[in-house]
């Protein structure tokens, strides 16, 4: 076999046993997940409490008869949560990035070792990136405020 034959070879050795340590390791974090009774609706929800509320909501006065439109979302309730669904959106799209920029490396490492010099640059395409996670930190401190 040519010396290129090899490097092909060893390439798609070492790419599949990453991507087969990768896919083990999300199904064994899935299935201990499924298995603790883990749902991402409640992870991406954030709980309501009594200071976020106008008064007449967080105590509101007892009706004797309930009605169908009754909407009151009292505290300890959960609330779906926009910054953390932009956060979960924005780690999604990096980790699938660092995956690429992994997978390319691996790549110039066999065939381009010249390439890899680019891969310094990247750091300010993922700092420019991080910006994703703005809405959930911005929400975070401001519930550290309270």
């Amino acid at each position: 076999m040519d010396e290129e034959t090899v490097k092909l070879v060893y390439f798609i050795a070492v790419t599949g046993l990453v991507t087969l340590i990768l896919l083990s390791v999300l199904a064994a974090i899935r299935r201990a997940l499924i298995k603790q009774g883990w749902r991402i609706a409640e992870a991406m929800s954030e709980e309501l409490d009594a200071a976020s509320l106008p008064a007449a909501m967080a105590n509101p006065a007892p009706q004797a008869t309930p009605t169908a439109t009754d909407t009151y979302q009292l505290p300890g309730h959960l609330i779906p949560s926009a910054s953390r669904l932009i956060g979960m959106v924005g780690l999604v799209i990096m980790a699938a990035m660092y995956v690429g920029i992994g997978y390319f490396a691996l790549y110039a490492a066999f065939f381009s070792p010249a390439s890899l010099a680019y891969i310094d640059d990247l750091a300010k395409y993922f700092l420019v990136g991080s910006a994703l996670f703005a809405p959930y930190a911005f929400n975070q401190l401001s519930s550290m405020m309270k």
